[in-house]
């Protein structure tokens, strides 16, 4: 029944597509701190992790550095940043479908909870969010596990899990799933492939909103 249904959405990469303000914050960073301004397209894979450890990852920062980068990225998309986005096709409609179904909807992301609520009233969708679980401004380490972790908390589904399904377009997503017992659903219109969608978990890939309505309410 879809009113026993619990579906967790990442938020960049499956409901925003959030590329655009998402490169251009950290090509201002990396250029702050002295480093050449790389591609857009090469910064995408920014999209989903903690900054602070994608930073270190990508350019090989120390601690203070990542730090400083990460502020420097924020300074820039607290104000403008945070907006250069668009919601994917599909995505307000699916979100009516389940609400009137009786689903309840939550967001599990790594990009901080202040800045993520924000944007989702930005684009009129916040009203359809049950729970938010996303990390404070201080937080540099937060993992999906715990975020989605944190969801079950607040819908009562530690030991009924059932029925829970997580939404994204990375392995931090799949993965995340897979870590805490609930049905992994990647979609393939963000950031990451198909094949790294399944190699990390995935019970099920869909191309599109609509697809993944009809496999969430069974049309």
């Amino acid at each position: 029944m879809a009113e026993n249904k619990l579906v967790i959405f990442d938020n960049d990469g499956t409901i925003m597509n959030s590329a655009p303000g998402i490169t251009k914050c950290v090509q201002s960073a990396l250029v702050r701190l002295g480093y050449p301004e790389p591609p857009a397209k090469e910064l995408e894979v920014f999209i989903g992790p903690p900054l602070y450890e994608e930073f270190r990852a990508y350019a090989g920062m120390g601690h203070e550095e990542a730090l400083q980068a990460v502020e420097y990225y924020r300074e820039r998309y607290g104000t403008v940043g945070k907006f250069e986005a668009d919601v994917y096709p599909g995505i307000p409609e699916l979100f009516e479908k389940l609400q009137n179904a009786g689903c309840q909807i939550a967001v599990a992301t790594s990009k901080p909870g202040i800045f993520t609520r924000q944007i989702l009233e930005h684009f009129g969708l916040m009203h359809y969010i049950g729970y938010l679980a996303a990390p404070e401004l201080s937080d540099t380490k937060s993992k999906k596990p715990e975020l989605i972790t944190s969801v079950l908390k607040w819908a009562g589904r530690l030991e009924e899990r059932e029925n829970v399904y997580m939404v994204g377009d990375r392995h931090y997503d799949m993965d995340g799933a897979v870590r805490t017992g609930i049905t992994g659903i990647g979609v393939t219109y963000g950031f990451g492939s198909r094949e790294e969608l399944i190699s990390t978990g995935a019970s099920v890939t869909v191309g599109s909103a609509a697809e993944l309505g009809d496999y969430l309410l069974g049309t």
